[in-house]
């Protein structure tokens, strides 16, 4: 056998090992990237499977809450995919979910403090946020995405200027006047700039308003006696004349008569 024979016998397996380690390094590369990416998708899913608990407890849209439901056990199922899950045992059940949404009674309609306020704006942020995607994925139409949206902006704009309110009726029990005043006013400010009409805003503002102005007249004494009418209608009263006789307000005519 020729040299070139045995050279063209020694590169070509080495060339196709060398290609089938490129292979399998590209395939494992890619194997962790969709680890990665199932690592984030499954993240997102926890955040918006927190959200509709939380959700379950402070609001009854059923429909809303299932749709939030079929979203969780997408990106759970896409997720799995990507890892190349073959355990079942882990895989997400919304069995339970279910259940609760169903069988969901009483909400509450008021939070307990500032604190938890903040927590109930992130996690409605989390589930406005699920909207524009399940559009894309053609899940809902923009239609209903604006109706959903729009339902839940005014249920988390109910919920804050409710509890606001009660903040503000708990000071004021306090006779903590300044406190119950910047509640009140906080609950004005917020129906104000809330783009989304609905037929309640209109009534709680006046509500928030009467509030604001019922503090204010509390501060102020309930009777009054003769006496203090009069000195009050004293002091207020403006002397016609000064120490001389002179009347303080005349006329050209009577200046020249004095």
């Amino acid at each position: 056998m020729t040299t070139a024979g045995w050279i063209f016998m020694v590169t070509i397996p080495l060339a196709l090992l060398m290609l089938a380690g490129m292979m399998y390094n590209h395939h494992l590369q890619a194997r962790e990237q969709n680890k990665a990416q199932a690592r984030v998708i499954r993240q997102k899913a926890y955040s918006l499977l927190e959200a509709l608990e939380y959700l379950i407890q402070v609001d009854n849209h059923k429909d809303i809450q299932k749709l939030i439901l079929k979203r969780i056990s997408t990106l759970y199922a896409r997720a799995d995919e990507l890892a190349e899950a073959t355990s079942t045992q882990d895989r997400f059940d919304p069995a339970p979910v279910l259940e609760k949404i169903e069988s969901s009674g009483s909400i509450r309609t008021v939070m307990q403090g500032d604190q938890e306020l903040r927590y109930l704006r992130r996690q409605f942020s989390t589930v406005l946020k699920m909207l524009v995607p399940m559009v894309r994925a053609k899940e809902i139409s923009q239609n209903a995405m604006q109706e959903y949206r729009n339902y839940l902006k005014i249920t988390l704009l109910q919920r804050e200027v409710g509890t606001y309110i009660r903040q503000g009726d708990q000071a004021s029990e306090k006779d903590n006047v300044a406190t119950a005043s910047n509640y009140f006013k906080a609950a004005k400010k917020r129906l104000m700039e809330f783009d989304v009409q609905f037929p309640e805003k209109a009534e709680l503002i006046k509500e928030v308003s009467e509030k604001s102005a019922n503090l204010f007249r509390a501060e102020q004494p309930a009777d009054t006696s003769d006496d203090d009418n009069l000195s009050r209608q004293l002091a207020e009263e403006e002397p016609a004349v000064n120490e001389f006789g002179i009347p303080l307000s005349f006329s050209e005519n009577a200046k020249k008569k004095y």
